[in-house]
């Protein structure tokens, strides 16, 4: 986990060296971008996270998160990777500050979708809380909140029994986008 952590404090130290204008006269419409997330969950002792997303920009301040798809594992089992993780597919809005400082700006976002859960195979609705700092064109850090709320439905002996499943995770993430 430290060297992870040491990992981003580079990337971080030497994308901020080269901070530029987010937007410029020839901004993207259309941009893809990667976030790396390390977290907490209750009942975790940590949680790994790897997203991909696709970005439709309206205004230099304003877009679409148009598809975010996501996984999500228990640091406990990362071994056994694909049975144990969280997919997340997501939509939603992101907003974007005018620079501030060397070409910085903030941003915040919101998404909602559907999650699933491969090894105890139940989904439901998912939502996530993103704010942060746009390091540069290329590069920014910030926290996610994200929910995901299921109904489990157990079978014991011939009878359904049904659950609410509801769970919360806290991230710090760092993310690139092209």
């Amino acid at each position: 986990m430290k060297k992870i952590i040491c990992l981003l404090m580079v990337i971080l130290a030497i994308s901020s060296v080269n901070a530029q204008k987010l937007y410029d006269d020839n901004f993207k419409k259309n941009r893809f971008a990667i976030d790396l997330g390390i977290g907490s969950a209750k009942g975790a002792n940590g949680i790994f996270d790897l997203g991909v997303r696709y970005q439709k920009n309206f205004l230099p301040y304003l877009s679409w998160d148009a598809i975010g798809i996501k996984a999500m594992v228990d640091t406990d089992y990362f071994d056994e990777l694909w049975t144990h993780t969280l997919l997340q597919a997501m939509t939603g809005v992101r907003g974007t500050s005018p620079c501030f400082y060397k070409n910085m700006s903030g941003y915040v976002a919101l998404d909602a979708g559907y999650g699933y859960h491969i090894e105890n195979d139940y989904g439901g609705v998912c939502c996530e809380f993103n704010l942060g700092l746009n390091l540069c064109k290329n590069v920014y850090v910030g926290y996610a909140l994200n929910f995901q709320k299921a109904n489990v439905e157990t079978y014991v002996m011939g009878e359904v029994y049904s659950n609410d499943m509801k769970a919360k995770t806290h991230s710090l993430r760092i993310g690139f986008i092209f």
